[in-house]
């Protein structure tokens, strides 16, 4: 079938991380125990429920739906359905007290790939209106995928380079992230 995924049988499970395989969840779900992680903003949610409607699919009776958060919940069930039970599965980040030597600054970050639903453009007009004695006492990282070539990444440092303390960190490792937040102030 259209949804066919090559040597799927190896795996004990699958975990489909975004509203966009909706559509393939429901079908590996027929036969492979699944489940669907949800995450996604409103305007992808509703693009996808957009399309469900039009290829005009069933999506009753699923299961093994969770969310990284209640906001996350909310938004699947205001656009998909009340009926859904949707439970709730934290974003994967060990819970711990992190102690990190402080740099004297203060750091924020925004950590995600970098494209536009993301709003990293946003994050530097947030810091550009910042008084330039709050500025020196900060940091403020973006971390995540992106492509240098994409005319939205050349926006954002171009936007950014006036400023000496807006770090571009590009894609980590699992380790390197673990790293990272123990060095974060504020998770943007």
């Amino acid at each position: 079938g259209y949804y066919d995924i090559p040597e799927l049988d190896k795996y004990e499970f699958v975990i489909c991380n975004t509203v966009f395989l909706l559509p393939v969840y429901r079908e590996i779900h027929k036969t492979k125990k699944s489940f669907l992680w949800l995450h996604d903003p409103y305007i992808c949610v509703k693009h996808v429920f957009d399309r469900i409607k039009i290829m005009k699919l069933d999506i009753n009776g699923l299961e093994n739906i969770y969310a990284v958060s209640n906001l996350a919940k909310d938004i699947f069930c205001k656009v998909a359905s009340k009926d859904i039970n949707v439970g709730i599965l934290p974003y994967c980040i060990s819970d711990h007290r992190c102690v990190h030597e402080k740099t004297g600054k203060i750091v924020f970050a925004l950590v995600g790939m970098v494209y536009s639903l993301k709003g990293q453009d946003i994050y530097i007009r947030a810091i550009s209106s910042l008084s330039q004695d709050i500025m020196s006492q900060c940091e403020f990282w973006i971390a995540g995928r992106y492509a240098q070539e994409s005319k939205y990444y050349k926006e954002l440092t171009n936007m950014a380079k006036k400023y000496s303390n807006i770090i571009f960190l590009g894609e980590l490792t699992k380790k390197d992230m673990d790293n990272l937040y123990s060095k974060i102030d504020v998770v943007v």
